[in-house]
């Protein structure tokens, strides 16, 4: 039971720390909100934590792909983590997930490509 507690104190933190990256991009902090999403990816991929992990892969790659006008490799980048959370999507059969990712690699593609 103790390790069950344990287990859902740290998914509590670290989607806590997906939801500042989120915010603080909003904001256009995107230092602050980067770190918040890397220490969310590496704390969700050290615990096993597959779906958290490629929510969270999603969340930060869309955010970059937002940001793509500043910087190329954030367009890069942004793509390469869609392309892993449709990866972890579908090793764990979370259809509607994997579509949804689909869908935004494919808008993001034909955007950048015009």
């Amino acid at each position: 039971m103790k390790d069950a507690e344990q287990y859902k104190l740290v998914w509590i933190f670290t989607r806590a720390q997906q939801l500042l990256g989120n915010i603080l991009a909003a904001q256009g902090q995107m230092e602050q909100a980067t770190n918040y999403f890397v220490e969310a990816i590496t704390v969700f991929r050290q615990s096993g934590m597959r779906l958290e992990l490629a929510r969270t892969l999603h969340s930060y790659g869309i955010t970059l792909l937002k940001h793509a006008a500043r910087e190329q490799k954030n367009y890069q980048q942004g793509l390469s983590y869609l392309g892993e959370a449709h990866k972890v999507f579908d090793k764990c059969r979370a259809v509607l997930d994997s579509q949804l990712v689909e869908h935004d690699i494919a808008m993001n593609k034909g955007r950048k490509e015009k």
